[in-house]
């Protein structure tokens, strides 16, 4: 496997991570708005 490969899958997932957790604060932040 080259080394790339491995650091654009590493990329994909901090990406990922960040727009789950900024998605999953948001609904969360909605919910609590809504009461």
């Amino acid at each position: 496997m080259e080394s790339w490969v491995i650091y654009m899958l590493i990329a994909w997932a901090v990406i990922l991570g960040m727009v789950y957790w900024s998605v999953s604060k948001l609904l969360s932040a909605e919910k609590e708005a809504k009461g």
